[in-house]
């Protein structure tokens, strides 16, 4: 995940890319495994997907908002 050290400035003071900004507003989703993937997970000699990637990329639906 070299993309954190590389982008590291931009991410911690956001006026490097929007010098007239004066707040930043953040939002969470909560990311929770359903039954089957409690169930998949309890399966050993199964291999799981991880519930962020299970569904639409998360920073296309951010930018589309």
């Amino acid at each position: 995940m070299a993309w954190i050290a590389e982008t590291l400035e931009r991410r911690s003071e956001p006026s490097t890319l929007w010098p007239e900004v004066r707040s930043i507003i953040v939002a969470g989703d909560e990311l929770r495994p359903g039954p089957r993937s409690r169930a998949l997970q309890a399966q050993r000699d199964r291999g799981a997907i991880s519930v962020y990637a299970q569904n639409r990329d998360y920073h296309e639906v951010m930018k589309a908002g």
